[in-house]
């Protein structure tokens, strides 16, 4: 029985003539990255995945087949980044330096006569009047007068007191009276003046200096006055003609008293006029005080320096006492 032979396909002979001229498909030759470890075609003529070229090791990748994954960057790059990260921010801060300031906002003008804008003047608290100006303050009035300048009024003076309520001085001799003036920090000056600068001169400071010539004792009343206030002291000045008997005044006013001309002689007795009569270690007003005497007590005359002391003993007191207030007896 012959064998029954199938009937050929229907369909396109000429693509069907083509499949039988066409050889057979190959494989895609895969290449080995050995940069990064992974498999690519060998149509890429880069990797893909590191863009290393093949054969070629580059300076980095994503992975590595052995070592497994490592970073997507390289140490050189992060470096680089980072230099040029700390280059921006460097300049950013220079450019802010120097724009900022056009931005500042300025402070508000008081030029108009608001209060802030008035001028404040404050006393410095020495003592010798000078003052100082508060910031932003123009100085041209005080706040007693609005259309003037805006300074602070000076802390008011309740009371003056001088150190000494009366004293004697030899010719030329020279004291300092101190004035204390209450409260603290009064910035106006004392002003010191004399009732008879023929007789006693007085400075800035309250020096007085004895320069009586009129060839006898005479008073001078000595004055400080500050802010209103005002205190005296009676200062006593004997002549310095020399010769002849002086009269001497008592702090109470009166002119009892007669000094002898010429020396006293030693060991001569005398009277104490005045009420109360210091006696010092040395023959002069600043000498220390050793003792004191009042009135009506008698005393030796030990000496009689001719300068308007006398040494003189009482009881158990030595010392120098101003002759103006001691009567020499017969």
């Amino acid at each position: 029985m012959a064998e029954q032979q199938q009937p050929p396909r229907r369909g396109n002979p000429v693509r069907q003539a083509n499949n039988e001229r066409q050889p057979p498909s190959r494989r895609e030759t895969m290449i080995h990255c050995e940069n990064c470890g992974e498999e690519y075609s060998s149509t890429y003529k880069r990797c893909p995945f590191c863009d290393e070229r093949p054969g070629r090791t580059g300076i980095g990748g994503r992975r590595l087949a052995k070592d497994g994954l490592i970073g997507r960057f390289h140490p050189i790059q992060i470096v680089g980044w980072s230099i040029s990260a700390a280059l921006i921010v460097a300049a950013l801060v220079i450019v802010f330096k120097w724009v900022s300031p056009f931005f500042s906002k300025k402070p508000p003008d008081n030029s108009s006569g608001s209060d802030s804008s008035q001028s404040s003047v404050l006393p410095n608290g020495s003592g010798s009047g000078s003052q100082t100006e508060l910031p932003g303050s123009s100085g041209s009035g005080t706040l007693d007068n609005p259309g003037g300048s805006s300074a602070l009024p000076s802390v008011p003076v309740t009371s003056i007191k001088l150190n000494r309520n009366d004293i004697t001085l030899t010719s030329g001799e020279v004291y300092q009276f101190t004035a204390t003036v209450t409260p603290e920090g009064v910035s106006e000056p004392v002003v010191w003046t004399s009732s008879n600068e023929a007789l006693a001169t007085v400075d800035s400071y309250g020096n007085v200096t004895n320069v009586n010539k009129s060839g006898s004792k005479q008073k001078v009343i000595i004055t400080a006055s500050c802010g209103g206030q005002s205190a005296s002291s009676d200062v006593y000045c004997s002549s310095g003609s020399g010769g002849g008997s002086s009269t001497t005044q008592n702090p109470g006013g009166s002119t009892n008293t007669t000094t002898p001309a010429g020396p006293v002689s030693a060991n001569s007795k005398g009277t104490v006029t005045s009420s109360s009569l210091n006696v010092r270690a040395e023959a002069s007003t600043s000498g220390e005080k050793v003792g004191s005497l009042k009135n009506g007590d008698v005393v030796t005359i030990l000496e009689d320096t001719g300068k308007g002391w006398y040494k003189i003993n009482f009881k158990d007191i030595n010392g120098y006492v101003s002759s103006d207030y001691i009567k020499v007896n017969g």
